[in-house]
């Protein structure tokens, strides 16, 4: 008896950490909920990083604090930082510049 009492708190265990570990991942996908001013054009709750990256990191260099970039900066990976400073046509034009030789 002991011992199936204890696979089940085992089990109980693993479905609690599996659980836990699936609603942590979901919101890191979400944008934290101060940033809500740099989308102020959009529906806040719909766009995360996985849906609209491109448009969020735009958005983020061009309207963000120090914050803001730290946070986007962990984020996403140099590659995809000067993919969007090259190809972008929404950065202001001192935004490109210094990012572009910041990445150089």
């Amino acid at each position: 008896i002991l011992a199936r009492l204890r696979r089940g708190a085992f089990y109980s265990f693993l479905l609690f950490t599996f659980t836990f570990f699936l609603f942590t991942l979901i919101d890191m996908t979400k944008l934290p909920e101060h940033y809500r001013k740099y989308f102020w054009d959009c529906d806040f709750y719909e766009i995360t990083m996985e849906t609209y990256p491109f448009f969020i990191t735009e958005r983020l260099l061009n309207y963000g604090n120090e914050q803001t970039l730290y946070w986007l900066l962990a984020q996403i990976d140099k590659a995809y930082l000067t993919n969007v400073v090259k190809h972008s046509r929404n950065l202001d034009k001192k935004t490109k510049n210094y990012w572009n030789i910041l990445l150089s």
